[in-house]
């Protein structure tokens, strides 16, 4: 299977190598992510432990329960999420008056009103044919 797999990534057909360098790179990755909380950890811990000389031990107490706290603070639900209003609440009073007022203009204007405008045509003017030209 090596020798196959070694041939088929030659030709371009199999994505093998990609994917052990994938998890290569995730696995260093995790090691250093780790690394940083631990420092990070660690300069907490001593920051607190300064902190801790200056006061009391309620301090420390009270930062390692909210620590705790936020920890398992967990994840939303968004199936309790309700939302009591319409579009309604945000418009204003005056917007209404305003659409009215523009409606009624429009339903009033001489643009709509072609019903009852009547174009008249002047009369066409008879002559009289006195001669015939050359």
């Amino acid at each position: 299977m090596g020798v196959m797999s070694t041939i088929a990534n030659a030709l371009g057909f199999g994505n093998a190598d990609q994917v052990n360098d994938a998890k290569k790179a995730i696995a260093q990755n995790r090691g250093l992510w780790q690394n940083n909380y631990n420092e990070n950890q660690d300069t907490l811990n001593k920051y607190l432990d300064t902190i801790s000389q200056a006061h009391d031990d309620t301090l420390k107490s009270q930062y390692n329960q909210a620590k705790t706290d936020y920890a398992n603070i967990g994840t939303y639900d968004p199936s309790k999420f309700q939302y009591g209003k319409s579009v309604e609440d945000f418009m204003s009073p005056a917007m209404d008056m305003r659409i009215k007022a523009a409606s009624d203009a429009i339903t009033n204007s001489q643009a709509n009103a072609r019903k009852y405008v009547q174009f008249r045509l002047s009369k066409r003017i008879k002559r009289k044919i006195t001669s015939y030209g050359k």
